[in-house]
C-alpha cells in the first residue's frame, strides 16, 4: 500500500512446518487470514492472524464475509489452533458471536479488558479451540501501536 508491504505475521521460536496466505472478501484495503503450522515439540498446531476491516457499521458487511470465510478455513484444520488479530468491533459485535456460532472457537482473556486505548474497548482478540486449556491472559499497555498487545498464556490438553 503507498509503495510499502504490510500483511500479517508471525514470529515463532518453534520451527514453522509451512504457511498460507488467503486473502478475504471486501474492498478497499486488502485483507487476509495467514496461517502458520508450527511444531512444538512434535506437536503440531495452526496458528492462525487477521485483521478485519476497520470503520465500524460501514464497513459491517465485509467484516460479516470476513468472519464467515475465515470461520469456514480454520474450521477445515486438524491440528489444534489458535486465532488471534485485530477484529475491529467490540465483544458482542454480530461479527464475534457469527464467528463464535462457527463452534469450534472460543475467546481467551476478559473480554471487557481494552486493547484499544483510544475508545477504551476491545477489538484485538486471542481464541483457540476446546484442545487448549486456557491459563492466564494479560493486556500490557503500553508500545508504539495504536492498540495495546494483549499476552495469553495456553496449554495444549
Amino acid at each position: 500500500m503507498e509503495g510499502g508491504d504490510y500483511g500479517n505475521a508471525v514470529l515463532a521460536r518453534h520451527p514453522i512446518g509451512s504457511s498460507h496466505v488467503y486473502p478475504l472478501p471486501g474492498s478497499g484495503e486488502p485483507r487476509s487470514l495467514l496461517q502458520t503450522n508450527i511444531n512444538v515439540n512434535g506437536s503440531p498446531f495452526a496458528f492462525f492472524v487477521t485483521h478485519l476491516a476497520a470503520w465500524g457499521r460501514l464497513l459491517r458487511v465485509a467484516r460479516l464475509r470476513q468472519v464467515s470465510e475465515l470461520g469456514d478455513i480454520i474450521a477445515r484444520g486438524q491440528f489444534p489452533h489458535v486465532l488471534c488479530g485485530d477484529f475491529n468491533v467490540p465483544p458482542g459485535a454480530e461479527e464475534i458471536n457469527a464467528l463464535l456460532a462457527h463452534g469450534h472457537l472460543r475467546t481467551c482473556g476478559e473480554p471487557t479488558e481494552a486493547t484499544f486505548p483510544m475508545t477504551r474497548q476491545r477489538l484485538d482478540y486471542i481464541m483457540c479451540d476446546p484442545r487448549w486449556e486456557f491459563v492466564a491472559s494479560e493486556v500490557i499497555r503500553r508500545g508504539p501501536s495504536d492498540h495495546w498487545p494483549f499476552l495469553v498464556e495456553l496449554k495444549l490438553r
